[in-house]
């Protein structure tokens, strides 16, 4: 037993011995290479990971939020809306109605004096309906440009980077519908300055079509409008509300940290020095430890979804790395270390060469003590013998 346990320390010190005098001198890069492999793993998975879950973020905003904003701002709009819509379509009724009342328009110049009145009529009807379209159209607008407003604040405190870009696509799109209709109104207002001519009906068929025109390009602006400054009500909608702390615990996350920045810097890692390449990974695992933690978190998820990503186990990871590959180590932890990382040849061949010779000494010396043991058990024989004959002798 004390033998064996002779052999097991002995074995121990020098496997611990041979890998740290064999393999020292490439240890530092070996680490370098384990570690590079891990960090840009695991940024990756952690941008994908963010992504997945600001994705899911946004799609639950849009669902809790989603009947409040209706409520609150479609039962405002949509009034105003409708009684545009609906006086706008009066007047399409309204002047062919009225012009049949009056006659069939007759081309000579006596029965063109007679209708003046009626053309008179038309124009002034023309301009109060104008009036009420123009000043729909200018709450519109107002509504646009508190609009940019709003959504520029939000964009600055809780947005991402792809959203943002969205928005700025949708807001182009509105600005570009915005100068159409601004154009068509100009348009429109012009008919009120046409004199009388031989057929004024040609003024109002001008006006009817530019006003069933100017209602469609308007409803087609209203939805827009109403599609990008969704995200942005429902969040101002919820926070209003008594029930607000969900979405403030979610949006107190930044989504989409910028990561993609960082996946991009650390493909271009670059060989350290020995003499600081401890201290830049150590900043590494502790920036990857800060991004892990600040994930937003996930509400009502099953526990399935969890476990394709658990960022307490990365943690973990990422704890044992630091300690193992960049931590202050005795000889034989960094010895027992090439079991558990890239090279277990390495420690496999040590602990082979350390039982291999710790063994032969220890045979070798069996050997020497048996022989030693038997030739001096020989030798007593001789001397008794020898002692056994001169007594008889004598």
């Amino acid at each position: 037993m004390f033998f064996c346990t002779a052999l097991i320390v002995s074995s121990t010190f020098s496997f611990t011995f041979i890998a740290n005098n064999a393999y020292s001198g490439i240890w530092p890069s070996d680490n370098e290479l384990i570690i590079q492999e891990f960090l840009l793993k695991e940024t990756e998975n952690l941008n994908d990971e963010n992504e997945r879950r600001g994705k899911q973020i946004i799609e639950l905003i849009n669902k809790n939020a989603g009947d409040k904003l209706r409520s609150a701002v479609s039962e405002t709009r949509n009034k105003k809306e409708k009684e545009c819509k609906q006086e706008i379509l009066d007047l399409v009724r309204l002047l062919p109605t009225e012009r049949a009342k009056k006659g069939a328009v007759d081309y000579n110049d006596k029965e063109l004096i007679g209708v003046y009145p009626q053309y008179v009529d038309d124009i002034q009807l023309l301009g109060d309906h104008y009036k009420d379209f123009s000043d729909y159209y200018n709450l519109a607008v107002s509504d646009y440009n508190k609009l940019i407003k709003q959504i520029k604040g939000w964009d600055a405190t809780a947005d991402s980077k792809k959203t943002s870009q969205r928005i700025q696509k949708w807001i182009h799109k509105i600005n570009n519908v915005r100068k159409e209709l601004k154009n068509k109104k100009e348009s429109i207002s012009s008919l009120k300055t046409y004199k009388l001519n031989k057929d004024f009906s040609i003024v109002r068929t001008k006006y009817i079509n530019a006003v069933n025109t100017l209602r469609s390009d308007f409803s087609d602006m209203k939805e827009t409008l109403s599609e990008i400054k969704k995200v942005s009500d429902e969040m101002n909608q919820m926070f209003a509300s008594d029930n607000s702390g969900e979405v403030e615990k979610i949006l107190s996350k930044i989504y989409l940290l910028g990561i993609e920045d960082k996946v991009t810097e650390k493909s271009k890692i670059s060989e350290k020095s020995l003499k600081t390449w401890k201290k830049e990974r150590n900043e590494d695992f502790n920036e990857l430890s800060t991004y892990l933690k600040s994930l937003p978190d996930m509400l009502n998820v099953d526990s399935k979804s969890k476990a394709q990503y658990n960022t307490e186990d990365i943690l973990g990871i990422v704890t044992v790395y630091q300690r193992d590959l960049l931590g202050n180590l005795t000889d034989f932890e960094k010895a027992v270390n090439y079991f558990k990382y890239k090279f277990p040849v390495m420690a496999y061949f040590s602990a082979f060469i350390a039982v291999f010779f710790d063994l032969g000494s220890f045979f070798t010396g069996c050997f020497l003590y048996a022989t030693e043991y038997f030739d001096i058990k020989e030798k007593v024989k001789k001397v008794n013998r020898e002692y056994a004959d001169n007594k008889t002798v004598s």
